[in-house]
């Protein structure tokens, strides 16, 4: 699969913008129209966007992550959902996305030789705003206090920048004891 480095497509733009409009609610209480916003939107402006995670706000494990939790395989680990009411307002953010790179727990990978399971790292200008997953040739990820989604690389909320770096997926169990130290509950 080939990753291109800038979302600069003119006719997506549109759709990102409206993806911006459904998709940003901080509160996460929009969560459980937005499927079906963004489905409507297909008669619109086509797209392949699909909802594969809805999140319910009676179940907490289906929407308190972020992307990056979802990305480095955080979610699934018991340690991860374990450290939270130690650590509730902490989530893998921007700055431990940074630390992985330094230390070479996420390695740039070639453009052009992405292969399932990597991730994809969008920026605006220099700041990561996003991460996502390869997986069958399209991309799942996590938009904000919602659900979970599968897309193609730029369709995604413009929030969520226009560059985009291919990394390797990372060994889960090193990345979750770097995080439990990063947010200090081990």
């Amino acid at each position: 699969m080939y990753v291109p480095e800038h979302l600069d497509d003119p006719n997506q733009l549109a759709l990102r913008q409206k993806l911006d409009t459904i998709t940003c609610d901080p509160t996460g209480y929009a969560a459980g129209t937005q499927p079906g916003r963004v489905t409507a939107l297909q008669k619109e402006m086509p797209h392949s966007i699909q909802c594969i995670c809805p999140a319910y706000r009676s179940e907490r494990r289906s929407w308190d992550y972020n992307c990056h939790a979802f990305s480095l395989g955080l979610r699934t680990r018991e340690e991860f959902w374990g450290a939270r009411p130690k650590v509730e307002e902490l989530l893998p953010e921007s700055d431990f996305m940074a630390i992985l790179i330094k230390q070479r727990v996420l390695d740039l990978q070639s453009r052009d030789r992405v292969q399932e399971g990597d991730l994809l790292l969008y920026y605006s200008g220099s700041e990561l705003k996003h991460s996502g997953v390869v997986v069958r040739g399209r991309i799942r990820s996590k938009w904000g206090n919602g659900n979970m989604w599968e897309h193609h690389i730029g369709e995604v909320p413009l929030r969520y920048g226009d560059r985009v770096d291919p990394f390797n997926s990372p060994e889960s169990q090193s990345v979750l004891l770097k995080y439990l130290a990063h947010v200090g509950a081990t």
